[in-house]
């Protein structure tokens, strides 16, 4: 080979190898930060919630209940994961520190009783999801009604849901009836055996990170924290917050169980042994008498 074609060969090879260690040199800087630049870090993993051995729950699509589920919603802001129960058209109920965003909001969040018209387009509900489907998602229009102390929140949904007309090409769910319609009876009035605790649990094993609708069946709820709340037994994590207490009843006429919301939940007893405590549907009951009475000013009645 000639002698002029061997330098042009290895000046090519040279200049190549350059640039390329720049360019490795760049790439390495921008991962992991320049000088006076702050580096770029992966966002880490999130822990996951161990289930405690012996856990009392299930899944709801291994082992149904003798009532639809899919008026329970997996609740989603921008900063956690909560549940929620659609109980009119436009009305779901959950709990006040679902919606907080930081611990700054929760203290200075709106006052007891509210009715804002603030929206909250980060506020998303799935009902009747399970490991990504659903049958139907609604966003919020505004809160109807809060309180932090008593940890309730009252959502008015931006579009109503199909409660009336099970043949609608719209998908049909049945709201679960609040305890106000229920003649006034305190979740005291329920039999024990018959309370169960539903929500999106964000453990790893049961739960499946949220992924999936479960229930602790016969557990017990009454023991008084405070005026507004009261302790249970109940099982759940993160996650199933807001999540319904229910009780189901035997209507003598129909012979068809019916369930009643009795309270939903708040916030975690017992770390070690998961156990919750619940809002009872005694602390909102009034605002959402007034809400549902309004609501059917604007809608007609409900028709179950």
């Amino acid at each position: 080979m000639p002698r002029d074609r061997v330098l042009l060969l290895l000046s090519t090879i040279l200049c190549v190898g350059v640039w390329s260690t720049i360019a490795l040199i760049v790439a390495t800087d921008s991962y992991a930060g320049a000088p006076g630049q702050t580096p770029v870090q992966a966002e880490p993993e999130p822990e996951v919630i161990k289930t405690i051995p012996g856990d009392p729950r299930k899944r709801v699509t291994e082992h149904p209940l003798p009532f639809s589920t899919h008026a329970i919603a997996r609740l989603r802001s921008s900063t956690r994961g909560c549940t929620a129960t659609l109980v009119s058209p436009r009305i779901a109920v959950t709990a006040y520190h679902c919606l907080a965003r930081r611990s700054k909001d929760q203290r200075e969040g709106l006052p007891e009783g509210a009715h804002s018209d603030r929206r909250h387009d980060d506020l998303v509900l799935k009902f009747g999801y399970d490991r990504g489907k659903f049958v139907v998602e609604r966003g919020v229009k505004r809160f109807g009604a809060v309180s932090p102390t008593s940890d309730y929140a009252i959502l008015i949904l931006d579009r109503a849901v199909n409660t009336t007309d099970p043949n609608s090409d719209e998908p049909y769910i049945r709201p679960l009836v609040p305890m106000i319609d229920f003649g006034g009876l305190s979740y005291r009035d329920f039999k024990h055996e018959n309370v169960i605790l539903l929500g999106y649990s964000s453990d790893g094993q049961i739960g499946q990170r949220g992924e999936r609708l479960t229930y602790h069946a016969g557990c017990i709820a009454g023991s008084n924290r405070n005026e507004h709340i009261v302790g249970s037994n109940c099982v759940g994590y993160p996650g199933a917050s807001g999540g319904p207490l229910v009780s189901y009843e035997l209507n003598d006429e129909t012979g068809k169980l019916e369930p009643a919301l009795i309270g939903i939940a708040s916030g975690q007893l017992r770390t070690e042994l998961r156990t919750i405590s619940i809002s009872t549907a005694d602390n909102f009951a009034d605002d959402l008498d007034d809400l549902l009475i309004h609501e059917e000013e604007q809608t007609g009645p409900f028709k179950p």
